[in-house]
Order: structure tokens, then C-alpha cells, then sequence
């Protein structure tokens, strides 16, 4: 049996849901959001071995827990944020649990669609760096404007 699990991270809590192949809920529940924590609450209910995929949304801490969870040998995978909100519009009510039950039904899907989702291939920019970045196009593009304006 293989098993496909949805992390919805926020900074305190993760919630976890753990899906079978046939998208059947085996359990759900809440944890401190640390890599140690997360993982001793997986392997508590299902061996790692089983694991098929752990997912989790981008976002300001996946880098990290990306980085952590894989190094303690989970396959995992990170979804485009905007991909998984859209694909968690469906739901009637938003919550943290409903949200990583959405999420491991999205990673079952991904084994099937692989275009839904995207792994990390290099750690996501802290967002100091992703203000730089933004605010460096921001310059090149007004700078571009006002250079094209005084040869008008």
C-alpha cells in the first residue's frame, strides 16, 4: 500500500493528512511545525517505507522543511502556490485540516499529472532576497522607461 501525505504548514502547527493509493483517509492531525516533530508524527502512524509522496504549498517556511524532511528520507514535493489554491477552491470550508487533507489528494493526483506540481530543484529565496530581486526589476524596468521616454 502506498500512502500520499498533505502538510499544511503554518508557523506553530502542521496540519497532516495521509491518503491511501485509492484517495481512502487513513488519519489526520496537528503538530508542531519543526522537520523532527512532523516526522515522528508520520512514522508514529504509517512506516516511511510506504511513503509514496509528502507534499506541502510553497511558501515562507517549505524551503526548510523541504530541506529537513528530505534529509530525514521522505520523498518529498512542493507545490506551486498558485496551483494549490486553485485546486483548494473547491472546498466548502477552509481550515487548516481540510486544507492538508485537499493537499494529499493534490500529491496523489500529481503521480498521475505530473504538470500540477513542481519539486524543488534549489532552495526557495528568503523573501530579503525576493524583495531584492522584485525591487531590482522594479528599477530596471522604470530605468528602461524613463531612457526610451528621453529618446521620444
Amino acid at each position: 500500500m502506498e500512502y500520499y501525505i498533505g502538510l499544511d504548514v503554518s508557523q506553530r502547527q502542521t496540519a497532516i493528512c495521509i491518503v491511501d493509493g485509492k484517495g481512502s483517509l487513513v488519519k489526520e492531525g496537528k503538530t508542531v511545525t519543526t522537520p523532527s516533530d512532523i516526522y515522528a508524527w508520520i512514522t508514529k502512524h504509517i512506516d516511511p517505507k510506504l511513503i509514496k509522496t509528502v507534499g506541502l504549498e510553497a511558501g515562507a517556511m517549505s524551503a526548510w522543511l523541504y530541506t529537513e524532511l528530505s534529509k530525514l528520507g521522505l520523498p518529498m514535493l512542493c507545490m506551486e502556490s498558485f496551483q494549490a489554491a486553485e485546486f483548494l477552491k473547491a472546498q466548502r470550508n477552509k481550515t487548516d485540516k481540510n486544507d492538508a487533507r485537499g493537499l494529499a489528494q493534490l500529491v496523489r493526483l500529481s503521480s498521475l499529472f505530473s504538470f500540477a506540481t513542481n519539486p524543488i530543484r534549489r532552495p526557495v529565496l528568503c523573501s530579503r532576497c525576493a524583495i531584492f530581486w522584485s525591487a531590482r526589476r522594479w528599477i530596471s524596468r522604470t530605468t528602461l522607461q524613463v531612457r526610451s521616454s528621453r529618446l521620444a
